[in-house]
């Protein structure tokens, strides 16, 4: 069935990440599956083959679709492949430059929290009932742009998000976040993680140090 109408989609993943070795500040993320979505969709890999040589022509990494701000480009998709999985892409981040967002971006990849959105302009497709078969199983489509979706690093907003009605593979990206969000104090001696709600609680205290894992050297403090 083909598309009357030009419409832009946005079809959006969580990823599973991985660093690629030897290619500091890329990230291997499989950006679109070939799963049956929440619209009851199916995007076959195979369904953006024609239409990728023309995306790795200006092969833009976004922040969460913005196309109005010059700093919402955080990096660049450096290779795309389809396969059993999906769509698989190398992401090169603009990490150390200037943009915040972009080490943000890159620090939440590297950890394994990141979702990533494709926008697409849909081709032809074949309908089903909705039922037994997907509502729509696109046969061709043509890739406009990949970004990676934000998670809000303010421990406020992650809060709110995670209280109302996400679904459970956000909820969980929000779990893990919140975890992180607490900037590390950096020195030679030690990189620590101040436990939020504690600072200037225990001024006078006994402070003891607890030994977590003496081989990694991992260590924490506790109130005596």
């Amino acid at each position: 069935m083909p598309n009357d109408r030009v419409e832009m989609i946005f079809k959006t993943y969580r990823a599973v990440t991985r660093s690629v070795e030897g290619e500091p500040d890329v990230i291997e993320a499989t950006v679109s599956t070939s799963e049956r979505d929440r619209d009851d969709d199916v995007i076959p890999p195979g369904c953006f083959e024609e239409s990728i040589p023309a995306f790795l022509k200006h092969p833009i990494l976004l922040s969460s679709h913005d196309y109005g701000d010059l700093r919402k480009q955080i990096g660049e998709v450096v290779a795309l492949s389809p396969n059993e999985k999906g769509l698989t892409a190398k992401l090169k981040y603009y990490v150390g430059e200037g943009n915040e967002e972009a080490d943000w971006a890159y620090k939440l990849a590297s950890r394994g929290i990141a979702a990533f959105s494709i926008g697409f302009i849909p081709g032809e497709w074949t309908a089903g009932d909705g039922e037994k078969k997907p509502r729509r199983t696109y046969t061709s489509a043509e890739l406009l742009e990949v970004s990676q979706v934000l998670v809000p690093a303010n421990r406020n907003a992650l809060a709110s998000l995670r209280s109302k009605a996400i679904s459970p593979e956000m909820a969980e990206m929000v779990e893990k976040a919140m975890e992180i969000v607490t900037k590390p104090e950096e020195s030679t001696d030690y990189i620590r993680i101040p436990a939020p709600g504690e600072m200037g609680k225990h001024e006078g205290h006994r402070i003891r140090t607890i030994t977590l894992n003496e081989q990694e050297g991992i260590k924490a403090l506790y109130c005596g």
